[in-house]
């Protein structure tokens, strides 16, 4: 037993080894895992990403049901500059779509489902998605799946899958309107429009904003705010799962009709996506050389 316990907190705690396109650190005083996207050369959602995200969270729930790792947070952060995420692989939905492999499509909705789910449910700790830089579609729907949301000011975030004439695959609507209703939900989903931060911590869908390079500070900062009362600050996060629950069932349904819209896709829709695509590797290659980049689409009025 001694011998399964390290070795799962030495999986969890490995992670630059272990995973590709995940680094997996603690802070100092280990209250905090951070769980960081680093994916190349486009910061979305691959299936490889996908993968590790399995992976890491099998072994994460692994080491806590033995009891060898007890951080109070899970931060899902990015390593990119500017980016959390740009959200779902375009280029693998153009090709299943293209050549009309549904079960390709279906395999991937099928692991996205996997995925959030395991992150909204995430016993035992409390959840943070950290946006040091823009959340586009899935990787605004990841964010939404935390129990906390931290925000830094400038940060960009939104459903612009309508620009290609689709919506958000998985859970977008469910876990939009159960912070800010579902007539804010059909909104967002249905405009494209890319809101700022600021706009959408006053609207109430992300709860903490701070300034550039203050996004790590504030997670210290919420830890150590709530620390005498951990156990009911965690207790009440884990309670407020449970107001207006996504299912596994819910995000399932959601899915095959993602999967019947994707493939009901024109050519007009795909050669949108294509420009999306175009712009995404146009965008990486501008923060990589560290230029500021031009918004996606206008943000809301």
């Amino acid at each position: 037993m001694e011998e399964a316990v390290m070795t799962a907190a030495q999986a969890i705690l490995s992670g630059e080894q272990s995973y590709e396109n995940l680094s997996v650190f603690s802070d100092a005083e280990r209250e905090t895992l951070y769980f960081s996207m680093n994916v190349r050369p486009r910061p979305c959602f691959t299936w490889d990403l996908l993968r590790d995200f399995l992976a890491f969270q099998e072994r994460l729930i692994q080491s806590l049901r033995l009891e060898t790792l007890r951080p109070r947070c899970l931060v899902y952060a990015s390593e990119t500059p500017h980016v959390f995420s740009l959200g779902g692989d375009l280029s693998l939905f153009k090709l299943a779509i293209e050549t009309k492999d549904r079960a390709m499509l279906t395999r991937y909705a099928d692991d996205c489902v996997n995925a959030l789910h395991n992150h909204i449910t995430t016993p035992e700790l409390v959840t943070v998605s950290l946006l040091e830089g823009d959340a586009l579609g899935a990787g605004l729907e990841t964010a939404l799946g935390s129990d906390v949301i931290i925000a830094e000011r400038g940060v960009r975030a939104g459903f612009p899958e309508v620009l290609f004439n689709l919506i958000p695959g998985h859970g977008a609507f469910h876990l939009v309107a159960r912070r800010v209703g579902p007539q804010m939900a059909e909104k967002m989903i249905r405009s494209g429009t890319v809101y700022t931060a600021e706009e959408l911590h006053a609207l109430g869908l992300f709860d903490i904003i701070v300034d550039r390079g203050e996004g790590r500070r504030a997670v210290r900062e919420l830890i150590q705010s709530q620390k005498k009362s951990w156990n009911a600050y965690r207790a009440l996060q884990h309670v407020k799962r449970r107001h207006a629950p996504v299912t596994r069932e819910m995000l399932q349904a959601n899915a095959e009709i993602w999967v019947d819209a994707a493939m009901n896709l024109t050519d007009r829709d795909l050669r949108m996506m294509e420009r999306l695509v175009r712009a995404q590797d146009k965008r990486t290659g501008i923060v990589e050389t560290g230029r500021t980049e031009a918004p996606l689409q206008q943000t809301a009025a």
